[in-house]
């Protein structure tokens, strides 16, 4: 059995996600050759306080494969943060992981950034939308794993 690892971490300082972005894109891992992966996201998500002074959030995540064999293939997750007034009480966090089983088959590169350009390339995508709240994401990880195949049990 043959494994390839291909990771990201695309930020190195935290990124401001607000309700009024709508669904944005955060992150993604480009340049997959074909083949079958098993894909793992992972960040951690703060609120911070927004112009109305309330730091509570909801915030939706997808994890998407973008290649014309895995339309469909998305992992969702969802987070709500919100803060005690307590004296002491600590800001609001939360890791938030994700994963997905897909098979890639890669298109063309019209820009040449595969692994050699020209080559075709799939992606990964990481996308986030505010639903309420001002969120600060960081260390954001996504790593794809080839693997030989894929089984879907029921």
């Amino acid at each position: 059995m043959s494994v390839a690892a291909y990771t990201t971490r695309p930020l190195h300082k935290e990124l401001i996600v607000t309700a009024r972005q709508g669904n944005i894109e955060i992150a993604r891992l480009k340049g997959l050759p074909n083949g079958h992966y098993v894909v793992f996201a992972k960040m951690v998500v703060v609120t911070r306080v927004d112009e109305t002074g309330h730091d509570s959030a909801r915030a939706d995540f997808i994890l998407e494969a973008q290649s014309p064999l895995a339309q469909g293939t998305v992992d969702k997750a969802m987070t709500t943060l919100w803060h005690s007034k307590d004296p002491g009480s600590l800001q609001p966090a939360d890791t938030v992981s994700m994963h997905l089983a897909t098979s890639l088959t890669a298109v063309p590169s019209s820009s040449g950034s595969g692994p050699v350009a020209g080559l075709p390339t799939s992606s990964v995508v990481l996308s986030c939308t505010s639903i309420m709240g001002t969120l600060e994401i960081r260390d954001i990880v996504i790593t794809a794993i080839k693997v030989d195949s894929i089984s879907i049990v029921p």
